[in-house]
């Protein structure tokens, strides 16, 4: 598992580089703020991960990076990803530092 910058990915979103950006905070979380993405809850990775192809450079966001670190070891260890990235501190490090107008407050 590796950690992507809100800044690296930001040029990355807008260079429209090919991956796989999987969040994974709960839908009342996701409908409050959100970026492009695939919203697979945290819960629901266990039987949707299948969905997703392992081999696919996938980026996983919650709100702060702690859940999207387990899911991405999650991802590593049962579902054989190769390259899974987290977002540091999350959409409210992206907020801050990328997207003033996203509200991460919720």
């Amino acid at each position: 598992m590796k950690y992507i910058s809100p800044e690296q990915l930001a040029k990355d979103l807008q260079k429209n580089e090919d991956l796989i950006l999987l969040d994974i905070r709960e839908n009342y979380e996701y409908e409050v703020c959100k970026i492009q993405s695939l919203h697979i809850p945290m819960a629901e990775i266990p039987v949707r991960g299948v969905e997703l192809k392992p081999q696919d450079r996938t980026v996983v966001i919650c709100r702060t990076g702690n859940r999207a670190s387990a899911v991405a070891n999650y991802l590593e260890a049962n579902f054989g990803f190769q390259d899974v990235e987290v977002l540091e501190g999350g959409i409210v490090a992206y907020a801050e530092r990328i997207d003033r107008e996203l509200d991460t407050e919720y």
